[in-house]
């Protein structure tokens, strides 16, 4: 038997607080793909994920996975709650 290779994984530097609260703010706390509003708690700021009372959060996500060549920078993230997430997985989707 074979073994099968394995692609490495990319290393991605962790997102800080700030960053998360600055991309949170410019999306205005809205999924970028479905436009669900997630209410923030009061004083938020940016140390946690936002998420509503059923379990989903907000996520941030590369527009242009870093799989496909995408920087990993913040011009090159959004916001998307976790269902769409999930559904876009590593396609790039244009406006």
């Amino acid at each position: 038997m074979g073994y099968v290779k394995r692609k490495a994984r990319i290393p991605r530097k962790k997102i800080k607080y700030k960053e998360r609260l600055f991309l949170y703010i410019k999306y205005n706390f809205t999924c970028a793909m479905c436009n669900d509003y997630y209410e923030p708690p009061k004083n938020y700021d940016g140390r946690v994920t936002v998420s509503k009372g059923t379990g989903r959060i907000l996520e941030i996500d590369h527009i242009i996975p870093i799989s496909k060549g995408g920087a990993d920078e913040l011009f090159n993230k959004q916001v998307l709650c976790c269902m769409c997430n999930r559904r876009k997985y590593t396609k790039i989707l244009y406006g």
